[in-house]
């Protein structure tokens, strides 16, 4: 919960209004608790890094409380690094599987020959935030992809069930529906800014399958919402959290 009230209340930056009014409604209590007595079996659209101690390291130091924001800063984009990686890895799998792009061939330096991954445009690759707690991974992508084009979604969260999610403003690469996007949000809880920003790109005519949503941490519901929702979405998190409070806060899981 710690995790997840720090990542929310991240700096914003001053952006102007729009005019969309679409929402999406938070789950019940009772559709939550139907969910943690669904199986555990999750879509295989979703992928959950392995759990190492190294990992659980990084989310030991993100949870504690007493954590400074320095520290809290720097494991977090240690983390962040690690996901736009896979997010990245994801997309050179994808042309493998489908059999596009040939495969790199070197020289190294001892005259011997090197097969690499086939190749892709990383320039077709963007990324867009949801802002406000999305803006805290930008840092990663740029680290790891200098030239990457990076828009922003911002959606209201309102926690009354009949508001819920409405969006608020976008701004997105004008060329957006022939990349590959890595759609940011540290944290997946109910799943409803995640749908709203996914219909944002959808209705801008990007491919379900080519967008990987990228996560620190996740619930069953809305890992299970946005799959139901947009099935050939690819979505990467770092950590399955138990569940939800009463106030849609991550739970942490063990």
């Amino acid at each position: 919960m710690e995790l997840d009230k720090r990542l929310r209340h991240s700096s914003l930056s001053a952006i102007p209004a729009s005019a969309h009014a679409t929402h999406v409604a938070h789950p019940t209590q009772t559709e939550l608790a139907q969910t943690k007595k669904r199986t555990n079996v999750l879509p295989s659209s979703v992928q959950i890094l392995p759990r190492s101690p190294a990992l659980t390291e990084i989310h030991t130091q993100l949870r504690d409380v007493t954590i400074e924001q320095d520290a809290f800063q720097f494991t977090l984009h240690r983390l962040g690094r690690l996901l736009v990686a896979c997010g990245i890895d994801h997309f050179y799998n994808q042309t493998l599987r489908s059999g596009a792009g040939s495969v790199q061939i070197v020289t190294t330096p001892t005259n011997s020959t090197f097969v690499g991954p086939p190749e892709i445009d990383l320039k077709s690759i963007c990324a867009v935030s949801i802002v406000r707690g999305g803006e805290t991974m930008e840092i990663c992508v740029r680290d790891g992809l200098p030239d990457c084009a990076i828009g922003k979604i911002v959606i209201a969260q309102t926690w009354q069930r009949e508001e819920g999610a409405r969006l608020y403003y976008c701004k997105l690469p004008s060329d957006i529906s022939s990349r590959r996007v890595m759609l940011l949000d540290p944290t997946l809880s109910t799943g409803n800014a995640i749908i709203m920003a996914l219909r944002v790109l959808i209705d801008h005519s990007v491919k379900q399958e080519n967008i990987v949503v990228l996560c620190i941490a996740a619930s069953h519901h809305g890992l299970r919402c946005v799959s139901k929702a947009f099935p050939h979405v690819k979505i990467i998190t770092s950590w399955l959290d138990a569940g939800l409070d009463e106030n849609y806060y991550l739970m942490p899981g063990a």
